[in-house]
């Protein structure tokens, strides 16, 4: 009974998180609506080495900084994203969104739909409520 509730409540946790990642993208594109140019003014790129027993991992990680201005007020603000390659250089020129009552509110069009994360968390989250009346404790 209690993995029943576990599996259960893991998959709702789970759909409620990927539906509230999905609703945060969307009222971003909603109140994002004044559009200037800008530019990516840097990419950070970091390396993560993990050793363990199945050896050694390397990782590569690459986040934008993007500079853009709204009535004369510059703003330089890092990108939210990391990704696996570079898929933004320095100098290339980006399409910025930002909320008219807040310009510090953005989203760069180049970086991308990121839908991935909320739709497999919704997925995972359904598959595990799916699963939770067949679920048993191990002995």
């Amino acid at each position: 009974m209690v993995a029943k509730i576990v599996f259960f409540g893991v998959g709702l946790l789970l759909v409620g998180l990927g539906v509230l990642i999905w609703r945060n993208k969307n009222k971003m594109k909603n109140e994002c609506t004044a559009q200037v140019p800008g530019i990516v003014s840097h990419v950070e790129h970091t390396t993560t080495i993990k050793s363990g027993q199945k050896g050694t991992r390397i990782k590569d990680k690459y986040r934008a900084t993007f500079k853009y201005s709204v009535a004369g007020v510059e703003y330089v603000k890092q990108s939210n994203n990391t990704t696996g390659r570079p898929t933004l250089h320095e100098g290339q020129s980006v399409t910025v969104f930002h909320d008219p009552s807040n310009p510090e509110r953005y989203y760069v069009v180049e970086e991308g739909d990121k839908i991935m994360a909320p739709v497999l968390l919704v997925v995972f989250g359904v598959v595990f409520m799916v699963a939770a009346p067949f679920a048993t404790m191990a002995k």
